[in-house]
């Protein structure tokens, strides 16, 4: 997991030149968003990084997580994840 959250926190830190917010809040949801995609858990990422970084950062971490949450496809870091409940056809 920690290779997730350095590759994250970097991509916030990266994306500080060209997003008008303050460093640590990119990094944050970066650390997060990353996070949340490679595991399919939007809602419990959002809560890990509220812990983490503060209450007050919560919009843009829930908007980080759910963005990454939508482009994560259909795996998971964690093999013994159940995803066909995401993806059964109706």
């Amino acid at each position: 997991m920690t290779p997730l959250f350095f590759t994250g926190a970097t991509l916030g830190n990266a994306l500080s030149a060209w997003i008008p917010l303050p460093l640590a809040l990119l990094a944050g949801m970066g650390f997060v968003g990353v996070f949340s995609g490679a595991t399919n858990t939007p809602m419990a990422c959002t809560a890990m990084g509220m812990e983490l970084f503060g209450y007050e950062s919560g919009i843009f971490l829930g908007f980080a997580c759910v963005i990454a949450y939508l482009f994560s496809g259909k795996s998971s870091v964690y093999s013994s994840q159940n995803l066909a409940e995401k993806y059964r056809k109706s």
